[in-house]
């Protein structure tokens, strides 16, 4: 499940900034997965699913993956990840706003960027 997950997380990110995003319920409906977003139980396992994915990442020294999973209401990733850029020392772990965008929009480039080239 996790490497199919991968698979199309690149797959997104190669798509480029124009159409390389998706919302988690896409990526779970695209993914054939059996999550509900409105279930917290099901948003939990796929937060954590994208957790490792990004988390193995940047411990093979790419960007994190997952910025490319957005919520529909934000177009932002999750505060999951912004939690996991914290604690992989990538974010200071700030609550504003608009340096979680800045944040956000750094890393998404550098997925794409990443993801273009390999």
């Amino acid at each position: 499940m996790k490497e199919q997950i991968r698979n199309k997380l690149i797959e997104i990110a190669r798509k480029g900034e124009n159409t390389g995003k998706i919302s988690y319920q896409e990526l779970s409906n695209q993914c054939n997965l059996p999550f509900d977003m409105n279930s917290i139980d099901d948003r939990n396992k796929l937060a954590h699913l994208l957790g490792e994915i990004s988390t193995s990442e940047v411990k093979n020294g790419r960007p994190m993956l997952s910025a490319v999973v957005i919520r529909h209401d934000s177009h932002l990733s999750g505060n999951g990840f912004f939690e996991l850029a914290f604690l992989l020392d990538l974010y200071n772990g700030s609550k504003d706003e608009q340096k979680k965008e800045i944040f956000f929009f750094k890393e998404i480039k550098d997925v794409y960027s990443y993801w273009s080239k390999h």
